[in-house]
């Protein structure tokens, strides 16, 4: 019961966030998608609950400092005038690193490959969460 609470309120808190990024006749954009999900393993008090969520917290902000350096419309995209989202998920290990990453849905292999590359450029962290967590982005790419 306490892990579906804490879960739905890290939902609600990051679900609706998203950047976006507009420059010369493109847009990127990001948000978080509704797939949130901590391990979170054995029994945990509030205080420590709380203190995962703090930490989780200061990884997304990190994360998202990180992917609004290295957003840029794919070179090849914008040639080519393709536009469209991709949705990844990804891991984030307890030292902070990448652990996986897995397309979930793309709209064009251009997209993708740059996806792939923007949340790869953001790891490692540089905070250690104090359990790993899985997390869902959509990456949403616009020619206006």
């Amino acid at each position: 019961m306490l892990k579906k609470i804490f879960c739905l309120s890290i939902l609600i808190l990051f679900a609706s966030f998203s950047f976006v990024f507009a420059n010369n006749g493109v847009k990127i954009s990001y948000g978080y998608t509704p797939n949130l999900v901590l391990e979170l393993s054995g029994r945990k008090t509030n205080e420590q609950i709380n203190d995962i969520q703090k930490s989780y917290e200061l990884c997304q902000q990190i994360f998202d400092e990180r992917i609004k350096q290295f957003m840029v419309y794919p070179p090849k995209a914008f040639r080519r005038k393709i536009s469209g989202n991709v949705v990844i998920r990804f891991t984030v290990s307890k030292e902070g690193t990448l652990s996986s990453l897995v397309v979930i849905d793309s709209d064009s292999p251009v997209l993708t490959e740059a996806a792939i590359a923007l949340i790869k450029k953001v790891f490692p962290l540089g905070a250690k969460p104090l359990e790993g967590f899985t997390d869902c982005v959509k990456i949403c790419y616009k020619m206006e």
